[in-house]
């Protein structure tokens, strides 16, 4: 056999044994399911039910969209663990920016509570930089940004605990 011969034997054995150990594969069916979140801020919590436990954690957003197929039911999107309000205020701090990365100078961004009532807005500093303090925790807001040119997609936060660093992209 020539090394070109070997080569090509080696290579069909290789995509053999793949074929065959795709036929081992299944998808589980019952039992225990674990499902996890990625952070914002800091904090979290569990729900737990029979052999389902969703671990939670604060600072995400509140959106998603519920899709069924009995007997199961999952909510895409980010889970959001309950809280009462409490009297303490943190601040939430970030920059708005664009795709690149560059800063967008004197834009609007608007804070909204979800809950009603709480409406405040700040303009971006030459670098981009926002910053809202006394904001109440265990509330959700609404973060929108406003520019002359740029568009903005909003954004929803859960607030627990003091946030920086929350960018804020902006796109044409």
């Amino acid at each position: 056999m020539t090394m070109k011969q070997i080569a090509s034997f080696k290579l069909t054995l290789a995509l053999l044994l793949v074929c065959l150990s795709t036929l081992f594969v299944s998808a589980q069916s019952g039992g225990g399911y674990e499902v996890t979140q990625s952070v914002i801020a800091n904090g979290g919590g569990q729900s737990a039910d029979a052999t389902y436990v969703v671990e939670g954690t604060v600072g995400q957003h509140a959106a998603g969209s519920v899709a069924s197929n009995p007997p199961y039911t999952f909510e895409a999107g980010f889970w959001q663990w309950f809280l009462s309000p409490t009297a303490a205020s943190v601040s939430i701090s970030g920059r708005v920016v664009t795709a690149e990365g560059n800063p967008v100078p004197r834009s609007r961004v608007r804070l909204t509570g979800l809950q009603g009532g709480f409406v405040t807005s700040a303009l971006t500093s030459s670098f981009g930089y926002y910053r809202f303090d006394g904001i109440e925790v265990g509330q959700s807001y609404l973060l929108e940004v406003t520019t002359k040119q740029l568009q903005f997609e909003p954004r929803i936060v859960f607030v627990v605990d003091e946030i920086t660093d929350l960018d804020l992209t902006v796109f044409q």
